[in-house]
């Protein structure tokens, strides 16, 4: 508290005194990595993600407005860190691709932090998917096999594959290692 004492020196004015607050000190918001690489996955998203973040010069007890999707959550701030979980199904609810969280704050005398913003990848499509087109096969028969990534790899040969009960013939890809084929073929005394 500072004292502000105004006195003219004239004995027609009237001397006054008064107590002040004066905040020097500018609040703060950061938000953290969200899911460890600002990465939402598709595995992820199968329970509620958590954001969180820290601040400086704003009291315990504060409450921020966390923003995704244009949908508010509310979290309170202690010892300068806070966290809100935003629920899966609101994270499943958003497109695939990139989003902008944004975190908002003001101190206990109404000054507001800049807001916060971090800018994050929602990706649920699996990175793997295998299909058979004949999941029934009977001894001698033959199958095509297909592994389609969600985006292009190399390096992907049979060695990565265990196949029990057949043979797998060697895995060939036509569009650069984004979808692989191969085919199975049942050992004699497969059922």
């Amino acid at each position: 508290m500072n004292d502000i004492v105004i006195d003219s020196g004239a004995t027609d004015f009237i001397a006054t005194s008064a107590n002040y607050l004066v905040n020097t000190v500018t609040p703060t918001i950061t938000i953290a990595d969200v899911a460890g690489d600002n990465t939402i996955n598709y595995l992820e998203d199968d329970v509620d993600v958590a954001i969180s973040g820290t601040t400086t010069g704003v009291e315990d007890g504060q409450v921020l407005t966390v923003t995704l999707n244009g949908k508010d959550y509310q979290a309170t701030v202690s010892g300068d860190a806070w966290s809100v979980d935003v629920p899966a199904a609101d994270v499943q609810a958003l497109a695939e691709g990139n989003h902008s969280v944004t975190a908002n704050v003001t101190n206990a005398v109404g000054v507001a932090a800049a807001e916060a913003s971090k800018a994050i990848i929602y990706n649920s499509t699996a990175p793997l998917t295998i299909t058979l087109d004949d999941t029934a096969l009977a001894a001698g028969e033959t199958a095509t096999v297909t592994f389609t990534f969600n985006e292009a790899v190399t390096g992907f040969d049979n060695s990565d594959i265990t196949v029990e009960g057949g043979t797998l013939s060697a895995v060939t890809s036509a569009d650069d290692g984004i979808t692989l084929d191969s085919n199975v073929h049942a050992d004699s005394g497969h059922q």
